[in-house]
């Protein structure tokens, strides 16, 4: 704040949980139109901070840590995550991780947290 001490900074829900995404958006939607018309607003959803991170190899290739659902990554994008059935899975979106990354069921996998 040395830049411009008369800066104010509101931290407008300082509850919302951790990846929430979809609230912080409807907060911000639902509060923006309070402030002055000249604000500038700044949204920081950044789930990963604080928590404990993973890493996850396969066949040499890195994947960034765990999503929630096959939906969060983009079509052909590799990822990892917890299916229902709680077993890790590992899969390319809308494509086959086997031809991808010339492995077979069984491949090893390499999971190391952060703590």
């Amino acid at each position: 704040m040395h830049i411009n001490p008369q800066a104010v900074v509101v931290d407008l829900c300082p509850d919302i949980p951790a990846q929430g995404a979809h609230a912080a958006a409807f907060v911000l939607w639902t509060a923006y139109h309070f402030f002055p018309s000249d604000a500038i607003h700044v949204a920081v959803v950044d789930p990963g901070v604080g928590s404990e991170q993973w890493f996850i190899h396969v066949a040499g290739q890195a994947l960034s840590g765990l999503v929630t659902a096959y939906a969060c990554a983009s079509e052909g994008t590799l990822l990892a995550l917890v299916g229902s059935s709680g077993f890790l899975e590992i899969a390319l979106r809308n494509g086959s991780t086997s031809e991808r990354l010339q492995v077979a069921r069984g491949a090893q996998v390499q999971v190391r947290s952060s703590v």
